[in-house]
């Protein structure tokens, strides 16, 4: 269940926001698709960020910015499943009812991949 609300809860990339549930890595795997058949391909992406008159911020995403996301999207996610991954096998070597709530209250929520992703 952590998993799923990590993996869901949306990243940040060179500050451009992006939805990371299964209907947001759809629109990026499009976008991608797209950039295969027009390597020209543009789309308008909207931002999470209002203007001062509280108007959606809309950007204009090129090949670059496109793939750029796109793998920043695919390395979060494939993050959130080795974390999980990793908790499965630490709660499967707990010995105790006692051991697994006190792992369950210190450990589950740590080690997550940040929502915040830098491109260099």
């Amino acid at each position: 269940l952590k998993k799923w609300e990590r993996k869901d809860a949306g990243i940040t990339v060179n500050g451009i926001a992006v939805d990371t549930d299964d209907k947001g890595q759809a629109t990026i795997n499009g976008a991608v698709t797209n950039i295969l058949i027009n390597p020209n391909f543009t789309t308008n992406w909207k931002t999470s960020a209002v203007d001062e008159s509280g108007t959606s911020v809309w950007l204009q995403l090129d090949k670059t910015l496109i793939l750029a996301i796109s793998s920043a999207l695919t390395s979060y996610t494939e993050d959130c499943f080795a974390v999980d991954a990793g908790k499965q096998l630490e709660i499967a070597t707990l010995g105790s009812v006692e051991d697994i709530y006190g792992w369950l209250e210190t450990e589950l929520k740590q080690g997550w991949p940040s929502h915040t992703i830098v491109m260099g």
